[in-house]
């Protein structure tokens, strides 16, 4: 099992998260992807905790058995950062530090005037010899939510990084409402359990959605 399948138990997939600040209307022909450095760390970090933060904030997590449902993972704030923190950390060591081949990462980038702003990241997995690719995270800042920008990455901008790949797949927590709204409109439908297990997590945490691209 890879780090981020291990580290990363509580949090994964492809979470748009819900935002309350209002931007100006975006110019989609302006969004771009730009490879994620060393140096971006620290924004990483601190905005993907800012992010899911959001998400979570009011979340619980829950798993039924067989005496009813049973709450687990973190439940206070302070241990939702701190879980978050580690995710985070722990997902731009894997897919920036690490260098693995199939592993991406891109920053997201908005267009202003002359120069360019960190507005987002998108971190994936390519497998070459299926041509498929498992889309571990995406998530755009608060501002820039409600503009069309991650569906218009999954459609339009990520399709051009890969031409020959065949098929998308990603997992979300019922609890991320924002992502689980997003798939269908972008053109994914639900995958079978064992979409889950294949990448060694467990479905009564997470739902599978895949899109066939060709």
């Amino acid at each position: 099992m890879t780090n981020i399948v291990r580290m990363s138990v509580w949090i994964i997939g492809a979470y748009i998260v819900t935002g309350h600040a209002i931007a100006a209307q975006i110019d989609l022909k302006k969004v771009s992807l730009e490879p994620m450095m060393l140096w971006d760390r620290y924004w990483f970090v601190k905005e993907f905790v800012e992010a899911y933060g959001g998400v979570y904030a009011d979340k619980t997590f829950t798993i039924k058995t067989a005496e009813g449902f049973k709450e687990v993972g973190p439940k206070s704030k302070k241990e939702k950062e701190s879980w978050l923190t580690s995710t985070a950390n722990n997902e731009f060591a894997d897919y920036v530090v690490d260098e693995k081949p199939s592993y991406k990462a891109y920053l997201i980038r908005l267009r202003q005037g002359t120069v360019t702003i960190r507005i987002g990241a998108i971190l994936y997995r390519v497998d070459e010899i299926n041509n498929e690719l498992y889309l571990g995270q995406l998530f755009v800042q608060a501002e820039y939510q409600k503009k069309g920008i991650g569906k218009h990455v999954l459609t339009h901008i990520l399709p051009t990084q890969y031409p020959d790949v065949k098929r998308y797949e990603v997992l979300a927590r019922p609890q991320n409402d924002a992502a689980n709204a997003l798939y269908p409109r972008a053109g994914f439908t639900i995958a079978p359990n064992e979409t889950v297990t294949k990448y060694g997590y467990d479905n009564k945490f997470y739902a599978a959605y895949y899109k066939d691209l060709h």
